[in-house]
């Protein structure tokens, strides 16, 4: 069981990740930032982090990932996006990304679980 961090600011994608995470197997908590600086403020212990492709004023993971190292994140990252085209930028220290991941891929409690445990192993 693992506290799941969600930056994204759609609260309905919010909702639907986190019930599939409730109706799961492994008994993840999602915890939900609607922004970088909500995350910073709030910097839950979380095991791991799904980032948005696009996080107003950021739209895409090259600028996104940066933002997230600066708020002193460490650990790992998922990076979650509607398309799938777009490489993961290099981790910066501290990070280590898997990705991205279509959102088409989370939308069943197994399909999220596959996911968060290669995350998480």
């Amino acid at each position: 069981m693992a506290l799941i961090a969600l930056i994204d600011d759609d609260a309905t994608e919010a909702m639907i990740l986190g019930d599939m995470l409730e109706h799961g197997q492994d008994g993840h908590t999602l915890v939900h930032s609607r922004s970088l600086a909500a995350f910073k403020d709030a910097m839950p212990n979380a095991g791991l982090v799904l980032l948005d492709r696009r996080l107003p004023p950021h739209d895409s993971f090259a600028e996104g990932v940066p933002a997230l190292a600066a708020t002193g994140w460490r650990g790992p990252v998922v990076l979650i996006s509607a398309y799938t085209e777009e490489t993961a930028p290099p981790a910066p220290p501290g990070l280590v990304l898997f990705g991205p991941v279509s959102k088409g891929d989370l939308l069943t409690p197994e399909s999220i679980e596959a996911v968060l445990a290669r995350a998480l192993s």
